[in-house]
């Protein structure tokens, strides 16, 4: 599993990989996606986010996109779709598309869980005037690292309730309780660590100061920009950003518009691992 031992301090890690290159097939995206966890596509031209999505997810195997468990249901609106748009809507009610606030790390599908849909596909219609870079966090190889320096404390995280993220809109409120990361006996690991406002921690009794010293942990290395587990870089207009969203965590800088128009991703999510 490379992921576990990859250093985001790598040239290769950001370096977008050009539409060009991949007359081949898409086996060096999925190699990247393997090392790093996410991958940036520059697309050439000027493709509808529609059809670049497509194209990714037909070349990655990835099948149809999927509407996460919390938009599937009536109060949902124009959210309840296949790809959903990300852009600033001061009367918009979702605290994360709507916003040009930053975004705390965290991973997609606040009521899934991260293998029902482990690939997100996020396409840049428009970038900002300034700020709104894209971060990740390799929080599966963090926790790694945490097992290999303070088990209890890996420990804690694993607890089946230890983590809950809660979801409202529209008056309804959700929430799904899990461990914040998962691990299997052939050694693989499985993330839904956050850290953002709709999260909170629930230690199993007799876990709370390893709760505390994980979390400790996780933060410093998700806020060392200099560390290995953290990647900052900025998605160019035409480019994609591509995610294994059961390994790695993601976030935003905060942002300004352009006054022709506002920063402007499209998403989506997808029940398949890349192959």
């Amino acid at each position: 599993m490379n992921l576990v031992i990859a250093d985001y301090r790598s040239e290769q890690a950001t370096q977008p990989q050009a539409v060009e290159a991949l007359a081949d097939g898409l086996g060096p995206i999925v190699s990247r996606l393997d090392t790093y966890g996410f991958a940036v596509v520059d697309f050439a031209g000027d493709p509808e986010a529609r059809d670049a999505i497509q194209w990714l997810a037909e070349g990655l195997s990835l099948g149809k996109p999927v509407v996460p468990a919390f938009y599937r249901n009536e109060r949902s609106g124009q959210f309840k779709k296949e790809l959903t748009e990300i852009k600033a809507d001061d009367a918009g009610d979702h605290p994360g598309f709507s916003a040009r606030s930053a975004q705390d790390f965290h991973v997609d599908g606040t009521l899934d869980d991260p293998e029902d849909i482990p690939t997100v596909v996020m396409f840049c219609v428009q970038e900002a005037a300034s700020g709104g870079a894209s971060l990740v966090f390799n929080s599966a190889a963090a926790f790694h690292a945490l097992r290999e320096s303070d088990a209890e404390a890996a420990r804690a995280l694993t607890a089946p309730k230890v983590m809950r993220r809660t979801a409202s809109m529209d008056g309804g409120l959700s929430y799904r309780d899990g461990p914040a990361f998962r691990v299997y006996p052939d050694g693989r690991i499985v993330n839904r660590y956050c850290e953002d406002g709709i999260t909170s921690w629930h230690p199993t009794p007799g876990d709370e100061s390893a709760l505390m010293r994980a979390r400790e942990y996780l933060t410093t290395a998700s806020h060392d920009e200099s560390g290995p587990f953290r990647a900052r870089f900025v998605l160019r207009k035409g480019q994609a950003l591509i995610l294994r969203n059961d390994k790695v965590s993601h976030g935003r800088e905060t942002y300004e518009d352009r006054p022709e128009g506002p920063r402007a991703l499209v998403r989506g999510v997808f029940g398949r691992v890349p192959r």
